[in-house]
């Protein structure tokens, strides 16, 4: 449990920051969300889809290579699977931005 202090801060813990790459000078969104306070890092959307593509593919290719009842490899394009998640991935990040701008105006 964390504690609210006199000028209003708290410590995230260090479980959470570690999931969430948080560090001194981490920049974030707080806000509320049906009464509860809400802390979001504050990612570049093309930073995020760069990331999570490259983490797919690199997944893909270790899946690939792991194939010996296959006598070819589909390839990054081909792969539905690597192909939805590229897609699942942009959808989730065009939102979160269509969201940012809806909650700025």
């Amino acid at each position: 449990m964390a504690t609210v202090d006199e000028k209003g801060r708290i410590v995230i813990p260090s479980d959470i920051r570690e999931r969430l790459d948080l560090h001194a000078g981490s920049d974030v969104d707080v806000h509320t969300t049906c009464g509860s306070v809400v802390i979001e890092p504050t990612e570049d959307t093309a930073q995020f889809v760069s990331d999570h593509v490259s983490l797919i593919e690199e997944i893909a290719a270790k899946r690939d290579n792991r194939r010996v009842d296959r006598e070819e490899s589909l390839s990054l394009e081909d792969d539905p699977i690597a192909a939805h998640h590229r897609e699942v991935i942009k959808r989730r990040a065009q939102s979160a931005d269509d969201d940012d701008s809806v909650e700025h105006t």
